[in-house]
């Protein structure tokens, strides 16, 4: 594997585009694949060129990616002359996954987990499988052979690669350049082609366009700037005859739609909880979601448990594969499965697992409107909005001043030291905590929400886990437009909120550079 990775390496020097010396090394196997390198690598030994002999044997198959004229073509076919051709399964895994700085993670699935999927959708010689976003289509390598592969993606590049793939694992394949959301590609005068089979590993940072998509009948208006990956989940229900396997955010359960319970109903075979950390520059925990035509109970499997995986460098790795796909096709209730017949029962042993409610620790309102009636009176007082949040640390200084509200009110809604404040609207809340030496009377505006913790340390330990890139992606996942009380008080804190109370200190050293930073910029535009 050393040298296919080197030989790798080396091509990436000479192709301007990562993606290309992907496309060469590909179609070297295609020609590996019909017996071509050996006349090549003969004429090569006799001090012949063979770059257009190279060119002119690729066209036979596939339309040839013109490699870089100054490439020892003989030194790349060599290797791959020697590589066996079951091994780049494991090669894909490796430049993608493991050697993360190619960035090449979001556009593959690690490789244990595509071995997974493809059991779990259990494939059958004459069926055939869609795959709305297949990326770079490393997991058409698992794909038995006499299935037809049908999918779409946006960029040409990953076509041609997927394509290759294909070719070389000797299976039919209708792969088309698109944009699903905004047209699909497998569509006639009778409606959405059916699939057999659906596999799907939606990605998470698609910037969608939200005009098109609320007009759409697979749709129906749903759209969500959280879960992106839910709009890649319905288009492909629409395809869906017999079994869908999907990669999805757990968080996404949490926090159900009625329109997306709407789509499971009777249908959501299975869940199973993958290992955190499998996927690289990853914090969400992630589940496969299987998705049939009829079925009364939900198997859950708890495949997050230390016995299936074990660490790889700075990642884990799953395990025990036939052990899960056995669990699921035998339905066993064990240790990791049981049945469900609400999704929420699979967040009831987890929750006391990882710590504690918000609400058992804390008090949580909605700012309320204070002024503009009959009943004011004369009162100075701060009404606090999301404008006035500090970005990291204590907030301490506010610019609406009212002069005037209901006395009454204004004292029972008085916002006290340590209280935090998160704003209500927007998919990403800003939060804040105010300042222990608060010296003017404060009231949030009904913009804001208050959560007022039992004493000072926990306080700061709520606030210092919401900055965290986990406890703030985690707060982002139950805001939808708005952020509903409810769900606030739901909200999981983990049990050792000790060990990140010892990091506000840091965030308020910070926090006074970034003033001191901004007295300056504000200092050099009066000067300009």
């Amino acid at each position: 594997m050393k040298k296919i990775l080197d030989c790798f390496e080396y091509l990436k020097r000479y192709q301007i585009d990562l993606f290309e010396s992907i496309c060469i090394l590909l179609e070297c196997f295609i020609l590996k694949q019909n017996h071509q390198i050996p006349s090549l690598l003969q004429k090569a030994q006799r001090r012949q060129k063979i770059y257009e002999s190279y060119l002119s044997a690729l066209n036979q198959y596939v339309q040839a990616t013109p490699p870089n004229p100054h490439l020892n073509l003989a030194k790349v076919l060599r290797v791959v002359q020697e590589t066996p051709l079951q091994n780049l399964g494991l090669f894909f895994d490796l430049i993608t996954q493991k050697k993360t700085n190619n960035k090449l993670f979001f556009y593959t699935t690690p490789l244990e987990v595509s071995i997974l999927l493809n059991a779990l959708a259990d494939l059958q010689e004459g069926e055939s499988l869609y795959n709305p976003c297949f990326g770079l289509g490393s997991l058409f390598l698992q794909i038995p052979k006499g299935v037809s592969i049908y999918g779409e993606e946006l960029d040409e590049r990953f076509v041609k690669i997927a394509s290759l793939i294909c070719k070389l694992n000797q299976t039919e394949a209708t792969l088309m350049c698109n944009d699903v959301l905004k047209q699909p590609a497998f569509k006639d005068i009778d409606g959405f082609l059916q699939f057999d089979k659906i596999i799907c590993n939606p990605p998470l940072h698609s910037h969608l366009g939200t005009n098109y998509i609320k007009e759409d009948e697979r749709f129906r208006g749903f759209v969500s700037k959280n879960y992106p990956e839910l709009v890649f989940f319905f288009h492909a229900l629409v395809h869906l005859k017999t079994r869908g396997v999907f990669i999805l955010r757990k968080g996404i359960f949490k926090n159900l739609e009625s329109k997306f319970q709407e789509k499971l109903l009777g249908r959501l075979e299975c869940i199973i909880d993958l290992p955190k950390n499998i996927f690289p520059y990853q914090n969400h925990d992630f589940c496969i979601v299987i998705v049939g035509k009829k079925t009364d109970k939900i198997l859950y499997i708890d495949a997050s448990k230390k016995h299936f995986y074990q660490k790889d460098g700075r990642y884990h790795r799953l395990t025990h594969i036939e052990e899960i796909v056995d669990l699921y096709s035998q339905r066993k209730l064990t240790c990791y499965s049981k049945t469900l017949n609400e999704i929420d029962e699979m967040f009831e042993n987890s929750q006391s697992e990882e710590g504690v409610r918000l609400s058992q620790i804390a008090q949580i309102f909605k700012g309320k409107r204070v002024y503009g009636c009959s009943k004011d009176e004369k009162i100075e007082f701060f009404e606090i909005g999301s404008s006035d949040f500090e970005s990291l640390g204590f907030s301490n200084h506010f610019d609406h001043l009212r002069l005037e509200g209901q006395i009454q009110k204004v004292m029972e809604y008085a916002l006290k030291p340590y209280d935090i404040l998160i704003s209500w609207r927007g998919s990403f809340p800003k939060v804040t905590i105010l300042s222990p030496k608060l010296s003017h009377l404060c009231v949030a505006n009904m913009g804001v929400i208050v959560v007022r913790a039992q004493d000072p340390q926990n306080a700061l330990g709520i606030y210092t886990y919401l900055f965290s890139s986990v406890g703030y992606q985690k707060l982002c996942e139950i805001c939808t437009d708005c952020l509903e009380i409810k769900k606030l008080k739901n909200f999981v804190l983990p049990s050792n909120l000790s060990r990140h109370i010892s990091y506000f200190g840091e965030i308020e050293k910070l926090s006074s550079k970034l003033r001191s930073i901004q007295d300056e910029i504000t200092h050099l535009k009066d000067l300009i």
